[in-house]
């Protein structure tokens, strides 16, 4: 890219085992497709085929936190979060705190959704609870906001997950070695010495 620099909404995604971006992020900012062959498995059980990635540099606004990324795209990472805009006011947010996204409770797209390798290098250790119930987490791109907040009983769930090919076969190869080595007869020192010096005699015929 030319290195333009863009704020874009991010998802943190502790389950998931890849990086994402949408298609129209990745035209905002003019990156260069790289080919690709990956298929990812989300929650229920869904396989998508992904052609292309790209490479990023994401920073923090607030410190000199940057880092690379590799993030597959996607058409469109994730549902509009919240479902429906939430008034500020019902997080009891003060006015100390430095958001890393002050409209958070603005219903918008999801650009980028950064999965695990990452997720634990950007939270910090300091966290406090709302009367609410909702909580503030600080990240590396500042405090984030997460919990629930009643406010419209039709605002559904969201939940993301991405299983990568790769992994999933190393899985299963893993188990299939495993499950040889358990059917394997377990043989005891004296009949391992005896079946290492027998063999069977010839017979020879009249």
């Amino acid at each position: 890219s030319n290195r333009e620099i863009k704020t874009l909404r991010c998802l943190l995604d502790s389950a998931s085992q890849s990086h994402f971006i949408c298609e129209y992020a990745c035209k905002l900012l003019n990156f260069k497709l790289i080919p690709t062959k990956m298929s990812v498995t989300d929650i229920n059980q869904t396989t998508s085929h992904l052609n292309y990635r790209v490479q990023l540099t994401i920073s923090s606004r607030g410190n000199n936190f940057k880092t690379q990324l590799t993030c597959f795209v996607l058409p469109k990472v994730a549902s509009a979060l919240p479902e429906v805009t939430i008034p500020k006011g019902s997080f009891e947010i003060s006015p100390n705190i430095k958001l890393a996204y002050p409209k958070f409770n603005e219903s918008r797209d999801i650009d980028i959704l950064i999965g695990a390798e990452l997720f634990w290098k950007i939270l910090c250790v300091e966290q406090f609870k709302n009367k609410n119930g909702t909580s503030l987490q600080k990240t590396q791109f500042g405090w984030v906001v997460s919990g629930q907040v009643d406010f419209s009983p039709s605002m559904e769930m969201a939940s993301y997950l991405s299983l990568s090919d790769p992994l999933h076969e190393e899985l299963q190869r893993f188990w299939k070695i495993d499950e040889f080595f358990t059917r394997e007869k377990i043989l005891t020192s004296d009949k391992l010495l005896f079946k290492q010096s027998t063999s069977r005699a010839r017979t020879a015929s009249s």
